[in-house]
């Protein structure tokens, strides 16, 4: 996530006609972000599957959690041509997802559960073992809900820009959580 940040901060202010073309709705960071949600929506799936007692509560939660972002992505069908969800949505708020009709500070809303569900279950017991998510999966999550900031409020050209990059560094980093090995598995265990 921190990478991805290095990364694109520079590359906004030397190349922004690249990432303008890079971000462009339905362009390539777009479909990069419905893939990496669908990588780690299948991740925690599979960590929920294999994990017992709180692991498997989180692994359920993140999975529901990177299925809603992935609904707000696709307009609830309408990218793909599903319209009941989609048309649903803009007869309650306006537009076929929340984080458009919240002006994309809604991710900001998405990533507050995240660093409090990684946070919280990170900090219990210290790093804990197996695929919980570490401190600084928090940290990292932390950090891009706070980068995302100064985003929502880059203006009508910028916005939808920044928002994109944000929002597929995002994805990123929950599909690397979801799918890195898990500490217990590979001896990096810090509980007794």
């Amino acid at each position: 996530m921190l990478v991805g940040l290095a990364v694109f901060g520079p590359l906004v202010l030397l190349h922004p006609t690249t990432v303008a073309a890079l971000a462009a709705k339905e362009g390539p960071l777009e479909q990069l972000g419905h893939w990496l949600l669908v990588l780690a929506l299948l991740g925690w799936l599979v960590a929920a599957w294999q994990s017992r007692g709180r692991e498997r509560w989180l692994g359920a939660v993140l999975a529901l959690t990177c299925a809603v972002m992935l609904g707000e992505e696709l307009d609830w069908g309408g990218v793909l041509g599903f319209t009941p969800l989609a048309d649903a949505m803009r007869g309650a708020v306006g537009h076929r997802n929340l984080h458009n009709a919240w002006k994309g500070g809604s991710y900001v809303l998405f990533a507050i559960p995240l660093v409090m569900i990684v946070g919280v279950m990170g900090w219990r017991r210290g790093d804990a073992p197996g695929r919980l998510p570490r401190r600084a999966d928090a940290i990292g999550l932390a950090l891009l809900a706070t980068a995302s900031l100064p985003g929502a409020f880059a203006g009508p050209v910028w916005e939808p820009r920044l928002d994109e990059v944000m929002e597929t560094l995002l994805y990123g980093g929950l599909a690397v959580i979801a799918l890195r090995p898990s500490a217990t598995a590979s001896g990096l265990s810090t509980s007794a």
